[in-house]
């Protein structure tokens, strides 16, 4: 079964959560009779008709370099949707260099990922490696989005049932993406009941956007992987 999927750049007149959903909701076709955005304990956002979520359906959204972006998604099997976006140009100031840039990998990676990450990174120059560091972090943000968690990022931003940065990233960003999942991520994907992921990224000169999908079944392309070598 396809998956309907709308992705939504936000003119600046749209200017709440809930009109943006239902903006995202008109382009897949929802009826808009009684459909509204709520959130859950940990403020992830959800639909809702009547009071009462709907579980086929999700949505996640996004913010950077003055643009807004909002994803919705919806399939039987869907059981949590990531989107993250990351504006370019802020990483390309002069002391923003190889070094530092290999420095704030080191921060936000757990160690098999930064280990990985620095052997895929050997032949970039400086403006792959910046891609390749945002493809990362971008990454993590939508992962942690799709699971419903978001991240512990410091100065008192997070729930206390956040995820830490090091609890999942990217092993692999291409040609395919492999997500990684730690023991704490892992529990959450068992409380969702996720058995499978898609995740995607993409970039241009401004602006790279990454996406994660979670299933509850094998409907989707890809395992789940859950150790690593």
């Amino acid at each position: 079964m396809p998956l309907p999927t709308t992705l939504v750049w936000l003119p600046e007149t749209v200017s709440t959560d809930e009109e943006a959903f239902l903006l995202a909701a008109h382009f897949l076709g929802e009826s808009l009779d009684g459909l509204s955005l709520s959130r859950d304990p940990l403020g992830k956002p959800y639909p809702a008709r009547q009071g009462h979520s709907i579980p086929c359906l999700h949505i996640s959204n996004t913010h950077d370099g003055g643009q807004r972006l909002l994803l919705a998604a919806k399939h039987e099997n869907l059981v949590g949707v990531g989107l993250d976006m990351v504006y370019l140009p802020r990483m390309r100031s002069p002391y923003k260099n190889r070094a530092y840039l290999h420095r704030l990998a080191a921060r936000f990676m757990a160690h098999v990922e930064f280990e990985r990450f620095q052997r895929a990174a050997q032949q970039d120059d400086e403006e792959a490696l910046r891609r390749r560091v945002a493809a990362h972090f971008s990454l993590m943000e939508a992962a942690s989005k799709a699971l419903g968690t978001g991240l512990k990022i410091g100065a008192f931003m997070g729930h206390s049932a956040s995820l830490p940065l090091s609890a999942l990233g990217a092993l692999q960003i291409e040609p395919w993406v492999q997500l990684f999942f730690d023991d704490l991520a892992k529990t959450r994907l068992v409380t969702l009941k996720a058995q499978r992921w898609e995740a995607y990224w993409g970039s241009d000169d401004t602006y790279l956007i990454s996406a994660v999908f979670l299933f509850g079944n094998e409907q989707s392309k890809q395992a789940l992987q859950l150790d690593y070598p």
